[in-house]
C-alpha cells in the first residue's frame, strides 16, 4: 500500500500560517482513512467520524481567528490507542465487554492534547485488554506482516502515514517494537512522566503511555505538551559515549536482528562513538520472570471489577493471564516489585561506571514477522520497560524485503529529555 510522509512541525506551521486550508487539510485527513482503512485496519470500527472531526476543526480555526490561538499541536490529527478514555466515543479495550462497564472520564494525556489543539480522529485497534488476540490491523510496509502489538493500530496509522500521531500504551514492549515494525518513532518516556490515570492497563506498575511519530523534531514537540515538567535541552557532544549490552540479553535476538543490530554499532564507531560493551543484566532470566510475574498478578487485581460479571466476553487467552495471575502470592508480587527497583540500579550503575550517555539496543529479536497472528516478541524490551527507564526507537533501514529495523536508544530515569537530544545525534550517525 501507499504511505505518506507526515511532519508535525511543518504541518502546524502551515495551518498557522495560512499555507494550508484547514478545510482542505480536513478533507485530505478524512480521505486518507477512507482510502487506508480496508487495508490497513488501524481504527476501531465506529470510532472516526466525519461530523466530529469537522466540528473540532472548525472551533480550531474559530478560537484562532478570535483569540489568534496557536497552540504546538494546531491541527495534528491524533488516533487514541483504544485501552484510554476519549469523551464521546465508547471504549472497548479491543473486547467484547460493554462500553458502559468500562466508560470512564477522559484520560489525562488525551486532555492534554486536545489543550494543546489536537484533534482527536478515532480509536486504534489493540487487543482485548492488549493482550491477545491479535486485532485486524496490517502493517504498512507489507501487508501480510504484523505491526506489533499491543499499539497495533497506533503504529500503523502513523507508518502509513494517515495520521502524524498516535498514541499506545506499553506494559512490556507495546509501543517501542511497533514502532521498530513500522518503521517509525516510538518514545516510551520514564514511568510516570506521562501521567497513566484514567486508562485501562494490562497492568498497573509496569504501564507506561507512550507517543508514535515519524520524526524526533515532532516527537519532541509532542512530548513538550504530554510529558510532565518537560524542559527541552541539547548534546554537548556530537561523539557521544554509548552502552551495547552482551551477554544472555543480546543472545535472544535473532541472526537477522543481530547482524543488522551490529551494522548499526559499527556505523556508530565510523561516526566516532565511543562503544563500550557491557554486560548490563546479572541474571535477565530473573528479570524476565519477574516481569511477567507481576503483569499476570496484576492483571488479577485490575479486572476484578468485571471478570466475574461478564466472564463469558473474556478470550481465553485474556483469561489464562488472569488465573495465572490469581495463583501469585502477595510475596511473589511484592519480590516482583522490588525487582523494578533493583533492575533500575543496576542500569543506572553500569551507565555510570562506563560513563556513557546512552545505551543501544536492538528494539525487537528481528523485523516483523509474517501474519497477524503473531505480534512479536518483545523480549528485548522487558527489561528496560521493568526498570521503567526512557526508551526512543529509530527507524533506520530495511531488510532486502522492503521490512523496517530500527535501534532501540535508552537513557537514565527521568532523563527523558536529554535521551530524545541524544537519540538526535544517534539517528544522524547510523
Amino acid at each position: 500500500m501507499d504511505r505518506y510522509s507526515t511532519d508535525i512541525q511543518k504541518q502546524v506551521r502551515n495551518l498557522s500560517g495560512g499555507k494550508c486550508s484547514v478545510t482542505a487539510h480536513r478533507q485530505s485527513l478524512v480521505d486518507l482513512i477512507k482510502e487506508t482503512e480496508p487495508l490497513l485496519h488501524a481504527f476501531v470500527e465506529g470510532t472516526v467520524h466525519e461530523d466530529r472531526i469537522a466540528c473540532r476543526y472548525k472551533q480550531l480555526e474559530e478560537r484562532r481567528a478570535n483569540t489568534g490561538f496557536e497552540p504546538l499541536l494546531y491541527g495534528v490529527a491524533v488516533g487514541v490507542k483504544d485501552l484510554l478514555h476519549v469523551d464521546g466515543l465508547p471504549t472497548r479495550a479491543g473486547s467484547s465487554l460493554p462500553p458502559e462497564a468500562l466508560a470512564d472520564a477522559e484520560s489525562a494525556v488525551v486532555t492534554k492534547l486536545r489543550d494543546a489543539g489536537a484533534v482527536i480522529v478515532g480509536k486504534t485497534e489493540t487487543p482485548p485488554f492488549g493482550h491477545r488476540p491479535t486485532p485486524p490491523t496490517r502493517n504498512p510496509h507489507d501487508l501480510k506482516h504484523t505491526p506489533g502489538g499491543s499499539s497495533s493500530g497506533s503504529a500503523a496509522a502513523v507508518g502509513a502515514g494517515v495520521v502524524p500521531l498516535a498514541i499506545g500504551t506499553e506494559a512490556v514492549g507495546s509501543v517501542i517494537r511497533p514502532a521498530a515494525y513500522c518503521g517509525i518513532v516510538g518514545f516510551r518516556p520514564s514511568r510516570g512522566r506521562i501521567p497513566v490515570a484514567r486508562t485501562i492497563p494490562a497492568t498497573s506498575s509496569t504501564s507506561h503511555v507512550g507517543v508514535f511519530t515519524q520524526r524526533l523534531g515532532g516527537m519532541e514537540r509532542v512530548a513538550s505538551v504530554v510529558c510532565q515538567n518537560w524542559v527541552s535541552t541539547s548534546t554537548d557532544s556530537a561523539c557521544l559515549t554509548v552502552g551495547v549490552p552482551t551477554g544472555a540479553y543480546l543472545k535472544q535476538t535473532s541472526d537477522t536482528g543481530i547482524e543488522a543490530f551490529e551494522e548499526h554499532v559499527r556505523a556508530l564507531k565510523r561516526a566516532g562513538f565511543d562503544v563500550r560493551r557491557q554486560q548490563v543484566f546479572n541474571d535477565i532470566a530473573a528479570v524476565n520472570e519477574a516481569h511477567w510475574t507481576l503483569i499476570a498478578f496484576e492483571a488479577a487485581q485490575s479486572h476484578r471489577p468485571w471478570v466475574d460479571e461478564y466472564v463469558d466476553r473474556y478470550p481465553p487467552a485474556v483469561l489464562e493471564v488472569i488465573d495465572r495471575g490469581r495463583a501469585v502470592s502477595i510475596e511473589a508480587a511484592e519480590v516482583a516489585t522490588k525487582s523494578m527497583s533493583v533492575t533500575r540500579t543496576e542500569i543506572a550503575d553500569a551507565m555510570v561506571t562506563d560513563e556513557l550517555d546512552l545505551i543501544v539496543a536492538p528494539p525487537a529479536p528481528g523485523p516483523a514477522p509474517p501474519g497477524i497472528d503473531d505480534d512479536g516478541d518483545p523480549i528485548l524490551n522487558l527489561p528496560w520497560t521493568h526498570a521503567g527507564v526512557p526508551a526512543v526507537t529509530l527507524p533506520v533501514d530495511c531488510t532486502d524485503d522492503g521490512l523496517p529495523i530500527g535501534i532501540q536508544c535508552l537513557g537514565r530515569f527521568g532523563r527523558d529529555e536529554q535521551l530524545l537530544a541524544d537519540a538526535r545525534t544517534v539517528a544522524d550517525s547510523v
